[in-house]
């Protein structure tokens, strides 16, 4: 059934102009036929129109105009509404899924059932239509049985059919993982879906089933069809998925965190969580100037594959000039609102703008030249109540490179993300150095959350599962609201780290082949979910690591891991690092800096840390650990830009100067060597010239010949010169 249209009317409409709206469903009876509906046009752009001959109970037949409707473009849908009552249907409220289905005439319809009966109901509703020819990548799906594997593509051309067992990983696929129900693997050569823009599903069968997507670590995405009673699994059917690039003009999109967090995005929109603590799986958002009567905002789920997000189907309606957002749990008397994993991505937005020739725009990806660059950033916590559950504190990055965020958070675990990536540990604790790793450190001594009724003290930073950890270095222990800050280190630029590692009975030796002290420092840390703290002391030409339990000051016997990098100074051009003892005085170092000792405005001991050119309020953060003994470290702005630096000694709480390392990191900048070291006349070749080239410039006082970084010059630079001459390049 379709309306007949005259071609003349449609001109000014382009080719492939999206075409998107929302509709307003009005249940007349409780039968099942056109007369029992009444479907309307609500919202929307592009000259698409209902069909109410082809509307019945929980069926809306739309009209698109491009003849064949389901083999020109791609139709995606979502609900419109956040809960609706009806005589007709047992639950009240009562909730519902979509799917995108096909009449034998190939014109879409939308397909509504009720959630968790799978009976069909009436609910108002969204949608999006792609044109094929226009270039989008997505489309539909088909098997040729029930629940039977994927034969048939209805989409861009480039994109072909799959199983797990001819997946190439070259080029478009969309793989049917033949043993896995419902799973289906969406693979674009080039694009990674957690960066480049949005992806966006729906089933694509009138049955009761519902799908949401998962972007994996490697930038693909995984699409769930799973039918919409079932709290886990798949089901092997028909689904459909559109990706919506960076720099598509007209669109304003995001990927929302559990704690409104939102990683990519595109445009200006504010996501926020409403009336948290005290209402659970509610958020808002706002893109100002906007509202439903400008465009048509869509939300589709996103899942973990597990955990709370893999029942949990999202709901959206209009709320003024805003649009209010919940996720429910599907249980067999009716969908909750529900709180899921504070770092788990709960959904993807898209808001498509009437008036505007919406065609896919070409990502920028210009993140890719970055994601080589070690980046820092502080991060400012927030404590609202005590308690440890979502909308209780918030964290935010104070300064720093705009490469991190915060993607999850509860008291004392704090997911980060990377170019708006969580880390590929998040999914799997065995890819603790995939892409690279963190570090970090406390960037405040001593925190006080008594007024909002919560732990206070001195913290120790921990690193695990994607997770900054904090606690309370105390007798008392527990996770802490303390404010941190965390550096990312790229495993591409071939440092020497490691994590996840295991410290036998607390204790682990790392050999760096040169004088440890001379050559660099090594920056440990705990790395699991345990208040720990680890001393570094070089030794030879090994680091010697000792962990130490917080709570007490004893030695970590049990389950001990640990994290590393390995700053070599001689792999940077601009490293500042070194060795100061309890007295604040300068052991050794690298790069230009100045030490002293002083008072924190508390009284206690702090030794300082003053660096040409860099303001510690907002430039960059420090990396530290103590040389020996239970001490946790931590560090804070100075009143004039330089670091302060002090310890506290777990054993008897005591907070004071004590001998440590440290690693300065810019937010941005910190660049690694180019050429060779022992090539010190440049000529790309290692002979006497080099060697006579660099006692010229140690007779002439050069402070470059200051080799191991002890500020003074002596024969010991010329050893250690002559050392790495004969090591090579």
């Amino acid at each position: 059934m379709r309306h007949t249209l005259i071609l003349a009317s449609l001109a000014g409409l382009a080719c492939g102009q999206v075409q998107h709206g929302t509709l307003d469903v009005v249940e007349n009876d409780g039968d099942n036929t056109p007369a029992s509906v009444t479907v309307t046009r609500s919202g929307g752009d592009g000259p698409w129109a209902v069909v109410p001959e082809g509307c019945n109970r929980g069926d809306y037949e739309l009209d698109f105009f491009m003849g064949d409707d389901a083999l020109m473009g791609i139709m995606i849908t979502s609900v419109n509404q956040l809960d609706r009552s009806e005589a007709s249907v047992t639950f009240d409220p009562y909730f519902v899924t979509t799917s995108s289905a096909v009449n034998g005439n190939n014109d879409y319809f939308i397909a509504v059932h009720e959630c968790p009966t799978g009976l069909e109901a009436n609910f108002d509703s969204s949608f999006c239509y792609f044109p094929i020819a226009d270039g989008w990548l997505g489309g539909n799906a088909y098997n040729a049985a029930n629940n039977g594997p994927m034969v048939t593509w209805v989409g861009n051309p480039s994109v072909t059919i799959r199983d797990e067992f001819s997946f190439t990983g070259i080029g478009n696929e969309f793989v049917d993982d033949t043993a896995t129900a419902g799973l289906y693997l969406v693979s674009i050569e080039g694009l990674d879906m957690r960066r480049d823009g949005v992806i966006i599903t729906s089933g694509a069968k009138n049955e009761d089933n519902r799908t949401a997507v998962d972007c994996l670590f490697d930038g693909t995405a995984v699409i769930n069809c799973i039918d919409n009673a079932s709290e886990g699994g798949g089901e092997n059917d028909h689904a459909g998925f559109v990706f919506i690039p960076d720099g598509t003009e007209g669109v304003t999109m995001g990927r929302v965190t559990y704690t409104g967090k939102v990683l990519y995005s595109q445009g200006d929109a504010t996501v926020e969580m409403v009336d948290q603590p005290l209402t659970n799986g509610t958020f808002r958002i706002t893109i100002p100037g906007e509202s439903a009567a400008t465009g048509t905002m869509f939300v589709i789920p996103h899942t973990e594959l597990g955990g709370t997000t893999i029942d949990n189907p999202i709901f959206v309606e209009p709320s003024g000039n805003s649009w209010i957002i919940e996720t429910r749990d599907i249980e067999p008397t009716g969908l909750t609102l529900q709180d899921v994993g504070s770092g788990d991505v709960l959904f993807h937005y898209a808001f498509f703008k009437n008036g505007v020739n919406i065609t896919p725009g070409t990502p920028s990806q210009d993140y890719v030249d970055r994601l080589d660059d070690i980046i820092s950033a502080n991060i400012v916590v927030t404590e609202i109540t005590p308690d440890n559950g979502a909308g209780d504190m918030d964290a935010t990055v104070g300064f720093g490179s705009d490469g991190i965020k915060v993607a999850g958070l509860n008291r004392g675990d704090i997911t980060m993300a990377h170019f708006n990536a969580r880390h590929p540990a998040r999914f799997d604790n065995g890819l603790d150095t995939l892409t690279g790793m963190w570090l970090g450190c406390p960037s405040e001594f001593v925190r006080d959350n008594s007024t909002t009724g919560g732990i206070s003290g001195w913290s120790t930073f921990s690193f695990d599962n994607g997770d900054a950890r904090s606690h309370n270095a105390s007798f008392a222990g527990g996770e802490i609201n303390a404010n941190f800050a965390v550096a990312f280190i790229p495993d591409s630029i071939g440092l020497m780290l490691g994590a996840d590692l295991i410290a036998d009975n607390g204790l682990d030796t790392i050999d760096v082949g040169a004088d440890a002290q001379s050559s660099g420092v090594l920056s440990a840390i705990n790395w699991d979910n345990n208040n720990r703290v680890c001393t570094v002391t070089p030794n030879g030409t090994a680091f010697d690591l000792t962990t130490y339990e917080a709570e007490g000051g004893t030695n970590a016997f049990a389950s001990v891991e640990y994290g590393f990098v390995y700053f070599e100074y001689a792999a940077f051009e601009n490293l500042v690092a070194g060795y100061v003892d309890e007295n604040g005085t300068t052991m050794s170092g690298n790069g230009t800096f100045t030490t002293g000792s002083g008072f924190d405005d508390f009284g206690f001991p702090i030794t300082t840390i003053s660096i040409p050119g860099v303001d510690a309020r907002t430039d960059g953060i420090l990396l530290l650990n103590a040389l020996n003994g239970p001490w946790a470290m931590a560090f804070e702005a100075g009143p004039n830009g330089e670091f302060e630096v002090a310890g506290f000694d777990c054993a008897t709480e005591n907070i004071d100067q004590t001998a440590f390392s440290f690693v300065y990191i810019p937010s941005e900048g910190l660049t690694l060597a180019t050429g060779c070291a022992a090539d010190w006349n440049g000529d790309t070749s290692l002979d006497i010239f080099d060697i006579i080239a660099f006692l010229g410039d140690f007779d002439a006082g050069d402070s470059a010949t200051d080799v191991n970084g002890d500020t003074v010059l002596d024969i010991f630079d010329v050893i250690g010169f002559l050392g790495i001459f004969d090591a090579g390049c």
